[in-house]
Formats: structure tokens, sequence, C-alpha cells
């Protein structure tokens, strides 16, 4: 139904051919992104460390259970029945659990200022970090849970305990029974069977960091800063005007002390802003919907400069580049792999989006990671700042 509205409203759009679909992701995806994964893992860790902590404590309160085997005889013994045994050692398992979430909530308390200043630059806008009454039920769900479920493990032993053979044990000075040695073992299995599976997943996790320490982002971000501005649309409404402001920007910035090159970009590195289908020199004229889709990106003739960027053949942009000159464009090295394996690049030119003139490539730039350290990176085309319409958050980047 939304495919179908779309093509309706958008019919010279080149998206609106009936083969290409549109999805539609919720707001709270778009915003958060990958985050959720992330947060779920290190639930999940937090998890497996709460069932260690857990079966450690059953463990202890399961070898205190058997010094209490005579108590507990004598008490049955007295008339006490089957379940006052087991509420008051389930009573007592849950004192000692609402204790721990209560130092648990007091420590996260203490620490939710520290926090949010350390996930001010991690976490996106309007993420809340503290410690509010979803936290604190959360905390006393689990609480009651780990403490009902692993204090049931000692309050059955005991509850179900032969007073006579117990009190004749006892006066021997017998050992504990074998169904209780067995419940001691299991649980001792279950720890280690659970830190082994938190080990294995830490170590994989430290290698898939260390090997994306060592993935070439083909930038270099040593004493780069970064920033993303915003310009108002009533203001700086046509092309021209948020062009004259960049440029001004970026004449103020490289007045400052200790700043060797400044330049604009439409998106920072590891990020895609835009695509758009493209019609490379020497391949089949099909329309504009079937063409392939690559990233597009504008940038300032200093920036390949400030990035440290290297260019492979060709030369970067000039400023006789911008404003109403022939249009050229820089491609990267997956680009030109792609679409010209057998010939020069700077010998071709390549029809970008509804462009009536194709324009000329006039450089090749080593590859950039454009969609993440993790994944490969994606063909691109890089024109002069002033040849795309500047529309949303326009990032910069200065040394």
């Amino acid at each position: 139904m939304l495919n179908k509205q779309y093509r309706e409203q958008n019919a010279t759009m080149p998206d609106a051919e009936p083969n290409i679909g549109i999805t539609a992701r919720p707001l709270r995806d778009l915003v958060v992104g990958d985050l959720r994964g992330k947060v779920m893992m290190l639930m999940a860790a937090v998890g497996v460390v709460l069932l260690i902590a857990c079966g450690n404590v059953a463990s202890l309160l399961l070898s205190r259970a058997m010094a209490r085997r005579r108590e507990v005889a004598v008490r049955a013994a007295l008339g006490a029945s089957r379940g006052a045994i087991i509420g008051q050692l389930l009573t007592e398992s849950l004192l000692l659990a609402m204790i721990a979430a209560f130092f648990g909530v007091a420590l996260g308390w203490g620490r939710r200022g520290r926090c949010r200043r350390g996930a001010q630059r991690k976490l996106p806008q309007g993420i809340p970090i503290g410690v509010d009454v979803r936290v604190l039920l959360f905390t006393l769900g689990i609480s009651l849970l780990a403490g009902i479920l692993f204090g049931a493990v000692p309050a059955l032993q005991l509850a179900g305990v032969d007073v006579n053979g117990t009190l004749r044990e006892e006066g021997r000075g017998a050992s504990a029974g074998q169904a209780r040695v067995k419940a001691r073992d299991l649980l001792v299995v279950g720890q280690v069977a659970l830190s082994l599976l938190l080990l294995i997943g830490a170590g994989l996790l430290v290698r898939s960091f260390v090997r994306l320490l060592a993935v070439d982002p083909g930038f270099e971000a040593h004493q780069a800063l970064t920033m993303n501005v915003s310009l108002s649309t009533l203001k700086y409404g046509k092309p021209q005007q948020q062009v004259a402001f960049f440029d001004e920007v970026l004449r103020s910035v490289a007045g400052v002390p200790g700043v060797r090159s400044a330049a604009i970009s439409a998106a920072q590195p590891l990020t895609v802003m835009r695509i758009t289908p493209v019609l490379p020199q020497g391949q089949p004229d099909v329309p504009l919907a079937q063409r392939p889709f690559v990233v597009i990106e504008a940038v300032s003739p200093a920036w390949f400069e400030t990035m440290r960027i290297p260019l492979r053949a060709g030369r970067a942009f000039s400023n006789t580049d911008q404003g109403q000159a022939a249009p050229v464009v820089i491609a990267n090295e997956t680009f030109a792999r792609q679409f010209w394996p057998n010939a020069n690049p700077l010998d071709q030119h390549v029809t970008i989006g509804r462009r009536p003139v194709p324009a000329q490539v006039v450089g090749v730039a080593a590859d950039v990671k454009n969609k993440g350290l993790e994944q490969d990176t994606q063909g691109a085309v890089v024109s002069a700042f002033s040849a795309i319409a500047v529309g949303r958050d326009e990032p910069g980047a200065a040394h």
C-alpha cells in the first residue's frame, strides 16, 4: 500500500519503479541504530554473571544448610511442618537478595552522574541515563526471582530431611547424604560451565575488537576534529546561501592557531549521507531506476589533504572546479574497479542522477570505509562541495 501510494504521488522519481520497494523502519530503530544489539549483548553478559553469582550463593546456602540439618530435624520433631521450614529458609534467602539489591541500586545511583557524562558521546541524543521507577521495579523483580530460585535448592534439601535418621547420624558425626553432595556438585558444575561461556564470549569480543583496531579506515583520524552544523532553512533556504556560509566557516577555522587545514564534507567518514543512480561510461544506457546506485559525497578542495586520504591517480579538486565550471568527480578505487577494470578511469565520464552533462573523472581516491569498519567499502563518487545542493547536516573536519 505504501509503495503504491508513493509511486502515484512521485511518478517521476527514479525509485518509483514497480520493481523498487519501500521499507518502513520504526523511528526508534533509526535513532538508536545498532545500539539495541549491543545493549542486549551486554545484558546477556550481565545475566551470565548474575547466574554465576547466584550459583555461588546457592552453594554457600547449601553448605550452610548442611550445617543446620540437626536444627531443622529438631524443629520437624517438635511439629514444624515442611511448608513452614521452606517458608523460613526462603525468607532468609529473599532477605539476602533484597540486601544485595539495595546495595546494587545504591551503587548505580551513585555512579549515574559519571555514566551520564561518559555516555553523552556514545549514545544518541535523548536517551535518558538514570535510575527511575522502571529500573527499581526490574531490580526488585530480578532479586525476588533470584532469591526464590536459588534459595529453593537448600530449602527443599532441608525440608526433605529424615528426622530420625538425621538425628542418629548427627549424633554419630556422619557426613552429609549422597543427594546433598550431588546437589552441591551440580551447582559447582553449573558455575564452571557459565564461567567458561562468559570467558569464551569475552575472548571472541576481544578478538573482534582487536580485528577492528587493525582495520584501515582509509583516512587519518589522529588529531582530527569533526563537527556537525545544521542550517536553518528559513535563513539559508538557497544552496548558494549555504555554500557561502560554509566558505566563511572554512576561512574562519583555517585562521585559528594550530589548525593546519580545514575542509567541508556532506558526511563524516564511516557514514553514508546520500546515494544516487549513476551511468558510468561504457555501461548500457538503461532507465534511471535500473542504474546502479552508489554513494555520493560532496567535499571542499582540501578534504583529501585534511583527512589524509591518498589519491591513487589524477588530482584533487581545485577552486576552479566549483560553481559553474564543467562537472568533475573523483571516484574511489572500488568504483573504478567495478566499472572500469581494464581501462584508465581518468579517461572516463559518469552521469550522476538526472544531471544532463556527464562528469569527468579527474582523480581516483583510496578507498575509505563508508559503511562502518565491519563492512566492505561501497563504490562512491565525490563531487565538489557546491556541485550538490546542500541539504541536511553538513559535517566538517579540521586538522
